[in-house]
């Protein structure tokens, strides 16, 4: 795409660009760190250019033209980026540890599931170390039979010699982890795609793969008894999904399931840059942070910051912003017990006043 022949400063003043709809250098600045000098000089080309255009006089205002189309635009950095977790000082970090028992993953709440949802399961094929890399063909799989994969969060959960588990954000970050794995005996597996489908509207569903891991030492390793499932709003007919790592059509079976949310977590907290354990900045920020322990919830959570222009200076100014943390447990309905939830996520918002 063309936006790629830019310098990575001038796509990310344009990425805020698109996402604002118009806004102020300054504002620019603020949301990008970079120096206004350098806001200036990427606007100046990307003016040349024809992508931008300004309305105002004394203070302008910058926003796309009529030629650019914002979706489309947005597109390409979620689907051509590689997003993962750094630290508050900008260094670039594979997965967050996590203390104690922790079964799950995180989710974007840009996929939130109804009351009514079907679901498909699907049993795959164990996956060698040395094959491990299939994942990242089954992300390149999901991008062309979808309008939109949001992103991809992932959970490795030590059940056997470990106190603890960890998450990360990106299949690069999860295959290099697997790859090298030294400690863990066994793990179970966790990876949530989020995804955006159009059936006439926009429809948000997710795939997840539960898997577990055996380490045979040397970094040779096999992922077995691994499932996807696969979590719908909508039942699809005659649609084509991703239904193994190598293979799309039609799925196999359809059921309704059920979802239980439960909020674990919802009151007001104080940010501070000490807290802040990693970001992942994609359209607004996510947050990784510690959080007061309580029972049966996790000691560390990734939460979105609501509101896409809010920058992460802007959550640690001193006023007090809220948490909100909701797991959900998703199962078939007749199969599944009502505490024995074959997926659970976990989603976590940041906004600046309560929400109902």
């Amino acid at each position: 795409m063309w936006i790629s022949k830019y310098p990575e400063s001038v796509q990310q003043i344009l990425r805020v660009i698109a996402l604002d709809g118009m806004i102020k250098a300054s504002d620019i600045s603020r949301l990008t760190g970079f120096h206004r000098q350098t806001v200036y000089k990427g606007l100046a080309k990307l003016i040349e250019d024809g992508i931008v255009k300004t309305t105002g006089e004394e203070v302008q205002s910058f926003s796309l033209s009529d030629k650019v189309n914002a979706d489309e635009l947005l597109s390409y950095f979620e689907t051509e980026r590689e997003y993962g977790i750094f630290t508050i000082q900008g260094k670039s970090i594979d997965s967050i540890q996590m203390p104690g028992k922790f079964r799950g993953t995180f989710f974007d709440f840009g996929f939130v599931p109804s009351g009514t949802i079907y679901g498909s399961r699907i049993s795959l094929e164990s996956i060698p170390t040395s094959t491990i890399a299939v994942f990242r063909k089954f992300t390149d799989n999901l991008k062309t039979l979808h309008y939109r994969l949001e992103e991809i969060y992932w959970t490795i959960d030590a059940y056997f010699g470990s106190d603890g588990a960890r998450f990360g954000v990106g299949i690069e970050s999860l295959i290099k982890t697997i790859s090298q794995e030294r400690e863990a005996m066994k793990a179970a597996i966790n990876v949530s795609f989020v995804v955006q489908e159009w059936f006439g509207g926009y429809y948000g569903f997710l795939y997840n793969v539960q898997a577990r891991w055996i380490n045979q030492g040397l970094n040779k390793g096999i992922l077995d008894n691994i499932e996807l499932y696969v979590v719908l709003d909508k039942i699809p007919i005659a649609k084509k999904f991703a239904i193994s790592l190598n293979e799309q059509g039609p799925l196999p079976f359809v059921e309704e399931y059920q979802i239980e949310a439960e909020k674990v977590i919802d009151s007001p907290i104080k940010l501070k840059e000490e807290n802040i354990l990693g970001v992942v900045d994609r359209f607004g920020h996510e947050i990784i942070l510690a959080i007061p322990p309580q029972q049966n919830t996790p000691s560390k959570i990734l939460a979105r910051a609501r509101f896409a222009r809010t920058a992460v200076e802007d959550l640690t100014r001193g006023q007090p912003s809220y948490l909100k943390v909701t797991r959900y447990r998703i199962g078939p309905l007749h199969e599944v017990g009502p505490r024995m939830a074959a997926i659970e996520l976990y989603c976590g918002i940041i906004s600046d006043s309560p929400m109902l």
